[in-house]
């Protein structure tokens, strides 16, 4: 969610700029689209269509649209399609947009490695040159005739430089040792899945797989889902804090679930992972007092006995009033429950933004609408 609000952020704060850009470009001249194209923000494809043909054949314009926005290249004339400069600024990774915090930073480097295919049909057999494709963008190689696909040398380079070829990597290489390894360090963990048992039972290798990427859990053998030094190496390890991380510990057995020593280490490390407790651990007032305190949302997993606990009720109202439809029938009843309900409600269904947002004591979850109103429910 950050990544995306740094990305509109990124291009709120270009858009104005690059607007002004394309209205001041004199697309008749050699500067001014060398201008353009050299400092405005990410351009349109099609920006290259507004160049006469006169300067579609300079070569440092060619340059300069396709190092800009690679799908300029569908513009250039053919006799640049054989230029290997022009065709490796076409697919190269876009620093800006990976710098920009965009939540698929690898979106654009997908989408300019299908330039490869505009490219000479001399440059598409030209072993030398395909392999500097691959090592400048991964995703390049999905697109390369087959023989390159299966060409060990070709994969490990891809692997390396953030192409994703588990989806067509032929299944002689799932127990190639170099590819195994060269994937799981570069944090391309789909492959687990594709691998011998003798992998996925060996802890030494799980271990390290799961401090390179936390998600190697969901591929590790029974009985390593059931080692506790491996389960919490996978909640303490790197990875993207995103759906994933939050639902990892749903790998973990069943046991290690329903261990309360484990429960207490997890939550200090992941919030999000009381969901997957066991019925027993959900029922267990320490645990599930502790689960509220890191996060407020746990209280619709609770068990149905402690909704129908007051404290532990008037513990959950008091942290989120969202809480008050997972309370049991019977305490919705309860004149506390009700009171301290409609007190909260009346506090803040008339509270303004302007003071939501000095007030430090209102709940987090409750949201802003658009009409400067809150939205409790």
């Amino acid at each position: 969610m950050k990544k995306t609000f740094l990305f509109i952020f990124f291009v709120l704060t270009n858009l104005q700029s690059n607007m002004e850009t394309i209205e001041e470009t004199n697309w008749s001249n050699e500067q001014s689209v060398l201008h353009f194209f050299m400092h405005s923000f990410f351009s349109n494809y099609t920006d290259l269509k507004n160049v006469p043909d006169n300067l579609k054949n300079n070569r440092k314009i060619i340059l300069a649209a396709v190092n800009n926005n690679g799908e300029n290249l569908q513009y250039a004339p053919k006799n640049f399609l054989k230029d290997k400069q022009i065709i490796l600024n076409a697919i190269r990774p876009k620093q800006a947009i990976l710098d920009c915090g965009y939540d698929d930073p690898y979106k654009y480097d997908k989408r300019d490695a299908k330039m490869i295919k505009l490219a000479d049909t001399n440059l598409l057999t030209d072993r030398e040159f395909l392999l500097k494709t691959v090592s400048t963008n991964g995703f390049v190689l999905q697109y390369l005739d087959k023989k390159f696909q299966e060409d060990k040398q070709f994969i490990l380079q891809s692997i390396k430089h953030r192409g994703n070829v588990i989806s067509y990597l032929n299944s002689k290489y799932y127990n190639d040792k170099d590819i195994i390894m060269a994937s799981i360090e570069n944090k391309k963990i789909d492959i687990l899945e594709y691998i011998p048992t003798q992998y996925k039972n060996d802890k030494k290798f799980m271990l390290y797989a799961i401090k390179k990427n936390f998600y190697a859990l969901k591929y590790a053998s029974k009985k390593l889902q059931n080692d506790k030094q491996i389960v919490l190496a996978a909640i303490n390890g790197e990875g993207e804090l995103d759906k994933d991380y939050q639902s990892i510990f749903q790998y973990a057995s069943k046991e290690l679930q329903d261990n309360k020593k484990v429960a207490r280490i997890v939550l200090d490390s992941n919030i999000f992972s009381f969901r997957y407790f066991s019925e027993r651990l959900k029922d267990d007032k320490e645990i599930v007092l502790k689960a509220l305190k890191y996060d407020i949302d746990n209280f619709q997993y609770i068990s149905t006995r402690l909704r129908d606990n007051k404290k532990v009720a008037l513990k959950g109202l008091n942290l989120n009033i969202k809480n008050f439809k997972y309370i049991s029938t019977r305490l919705k009843k309860d004149k506390e429950i009700l009171n301290l309900y409609n007190k909260i409600k009346k506090k803040y269904s008339s509270y303004s933004v302007d003071k939501f947002k000095t007030d430090t004591n209102v709940s987090h979850s409750i949201s802003v609408t658009p009409q400067n109103s809150i939205n409790l429910f």
